[in-house]
C-alpha cells in the first residue's frame, strides 16, 4: 500500500508522494480548511479590525448567503462587535 500522508486540517490521508501531496496542498477545500484553523488562534482585536474592513453580506442579511465562513463580505451583527469590542 506505501506510506500514507495524513492532513489534520482535513483529516484526509492520501498516498505520499510529491504530486499527490502538492494536489492536496493546493486544493480548495485544504486551503479553506487551514484557513479556518488558523482563524481560530487570532486575538479580538484583529478579528474585530478584520471584520470592520467588510461591508455586509446583502444575502447573509436576507439569510441566504450559501457562502458561509468563506464568503468575501461581513457576517458579524453589531452584537457581534460589541462582544468582540468587550473581549478586546
Amino acid at each position: 500500500m506505501g506510506r500514507q500522508y495524513f492532513c489534520e486540517f482535513c483529516e484526509k490521508s492520501f498516498a505520499d508522494n510529491p504530486s499527490s501531496r502538492k494536489n492536496h496542498l493546493n486544493g480548495t477545500t485544504h486551503k479553506a480548511n487551514r484557513e479556518n484553523y488558523y482563524k481560530m488562534f487570532l486575538d479580538p482585536e484583529t478579528r474585530l479590525q478584520n471584520e470592520r474592513m467588510k461591508r455586509p453580506c446583502k444575502n447573509y442579511l436576507k439569510g441566504i448567503c450559501q457562502f458561509g465562513d468563506s464568503c468575501r463580505f461581513g457576517h458579524m451583527t453589531e452584537e457581534g462587535f460589541r462582544a468582540l469590542e468587550a473581549q478586546g
